[in-house]
């Protein structure tokens, strides 16, 4: 029975890997309906140990830890335009450049077009991410990880490693499966946003969370915050890096899930 619960939690996590290898990023129900548009998926593969990404004005950015050697960039670039002619020609015009590492796109002035990323990098690449309107997802990393975003949400699912980060405006979602923080710690701040945050049962970490204008809502064993608390700091079994997280306007909510 051992052998084929193991046998079993193996091939587990083999699926599990190859999920977080899979593209999800598509074309499909993307772009203005009422205005002519193109969209198109470009692909290119590179190999670097630091990513530094641009969205530039407008374009979200995915990032995807996976067990490989190499980066893979899938760009979609979107365009629109007064014919279906000139939004495929405005298309065909961006430029996505990925030389050192330094992934970002150019394309024509006063037109309408935009870029957004779903890369699959190697776990330990460390990254530098930008936004301006569009959200920042990383998942399944553990490095140097910097970010900052405008108008946008934040996602981090499983990373660890040393994470700071900001938006203005946009929520903040942090899903943590493992027993302890891997890294240097956490510190993610919004402006105006709520934060929503899961963590195991048994995580082991320092935990300071803090809202100026919003409710506060830990369903965390052990934990006691009273109504209209606005600052919860505690130690999460035997303790460990600080997981710091602040919003200005926005309710703050910590759950704990079975998994570690």
């Amino acid at each position: 029975m051992k052998t084929l619960f193991a046998s079993f939690a193996a091939l587990s996590l083999v699926a599990c890997g190859l999920l977080a290898q899979t593209p999800t990023m598509t074309c499909e129900n993307h772009g203005n309906r009422n205005r002519p548009n193109f969209c198109a998926i470009r692909e290119s593969t590179i190999t670097a140990s630091t990513l530094t990404v641009d969205g530039r004005q407008n374009g979200g950015i995915s990032i995807k830890g996976a067990d490989r050697a190499d980066v893979l960039v899938r760009a979609m670039v979107q365009s629109q335009g007064e014919s279906d002619s000139e939004a495929r020609t405005t298309g065909a015009q961006v430029i996505v450049h990925t030389s050192g590492g330094a992934i970002q796109a150019d394309g024509p002035a006063q037109k309408s077009w935009s870029v957004s990323y779903e890369i699959f990098i190697p776990r330990h690449t460390n990254l530098t991410l930008n936004t301006k309107n569009g959200g920042v997802s990383v998942s399944g990393v553990e490095s140097s990880i910097e970010f900052h975003a405008v108008n946008g949400g934040i996602s981090l699912k499983d990373i660890g490693g040393n994470v700071r980060g900001d938006t203005v405006n946009g929520g903040v979602s942090v899903h943590l499966t493992n027993g302890t923080w891997s890294g240097q710690g956490l510190d993610v701040t919004t402006n105006n946003g709520g934060v929503s945050m899961n963590v195991p049962e048994q995580f082991s970490a320092l935990l300071d969370v803090a809202t100026v204008n919003g409710g506060m809502n830990v369903r965390l064993p052990n934990a006691h915050v009273s109504r209209g608390q606005n600052h919860f700091s505690m130690t999460l079994g035997s303790g460990g890096p600080l997981i710091r997280v602040r919003t200005h306007n926005g309710g703050v909510s910590i759950s704990g899930n079975s998994k570690a």
